[in-house]
């Protein structure tokens, strides 16, 4: 179930033009075979949190971004960590 949790992501990915990334898509995919799907959702609830605390502060501060878009990916580093934290 979790692999298709990613497969979910690459889908939706690809319906949105890539709005959320095959990259992001890609590494839940691959996170699939890692983690379960409640630990999957969990890092991916956790990110898009953190995302939207980014963009907030983007949005508050004037900052322009590319495309009015910035990646996904990085937005999971505090969530993987403290994953890692959490499972030692």
């Amino acid at each position: 179930l979790s692999v298709c949790f990613g497969l979910v992501i690459y889908f939706l990915s690809y319906i949105s033009r890539e709005g959320l990334g095959i990259g992001d898509a890609m590494y839940f995919v691959i996170n699939g075979f890692l983690l379960s799907l409640k630990e999957n959702l969990i890092l991916f609830l956790s990110g898009l949190l953190i995302a939207f605390i980014v963009s907030i502060v983007l949005i508050i501060t004037k900052r322009k971004v590319n495309n009015n878009s910035f990646p996904f990916l990085p937005c999971l580093l505090p969530a993987i960590l403290g994953y890692i934290l959490c499972t030692v």
